[in-house]
């Protein structure tokens, strides 16, 4: 194997970027790879003995239908990862970028408490040194005789 060769897995790492299109040709190349790899059109004899009985006839259809599930759920799967692995991304940052605005705020609030303290004590003299002021303006009664 050369530097410039390409393996199965070397492609299908370029094409799961590509979106459902590069999944379609993902699979395309899987199956090709399975069906070299494999040999299956040399045993046509073993599918006919399948198709002739009826018990081959149901393991057939099983068989089938769990390729077929395997295949859409790898399917959905992957058009699932690509479509919603950005909008989870984009839903990580923003989270981020709360939490930071959280922090000061509750920094602010912090600081608005020690204002708001401040003031009540400033509110609290200012009444004591009225009710003060009010005594000491307070007419005195003269007293008749």
């Amino acid at each position: 194997m050369g530097s410039e060769s390409k393996t199965l897995l070397d492609c299908s790492r370029s094409y799961l970027n590509l979106g459902s299109c590069g999944l379609f040709v993902l699979l395309s190349w899987w199956w090709l790879f399975v069906i070299q790899r494999y040999n299956f059109f040399s045993f046509p004899q073993l599918f006919i003995l399948l198709a002739q009985s009826v018990t081959g006839a149901v393991i057939t259809i099983i068989a089938l239908w769990l390729v077929a599930a395997l295949i859409g759920y790898f399917t959905a799967w992957f058009y699932a990862k690509s479509v919603y692995s950005p909008v989870i991304k984009g839903l990580e940052a923003d989270k981020t970028s709360l939490n930071n605005q959280v922090a000061g705020l509750k920094d602010e609030i912090v600081i608005l408490k020690g204002n708001e303290e401040k003031l009540n004590d400033t509110i609290k003299k200012l009444e004591i040194e009225k009710a003060e002021k009010k005594k000491r303006k307070a007419p005195v009664k003269k007293i008749k005789k």
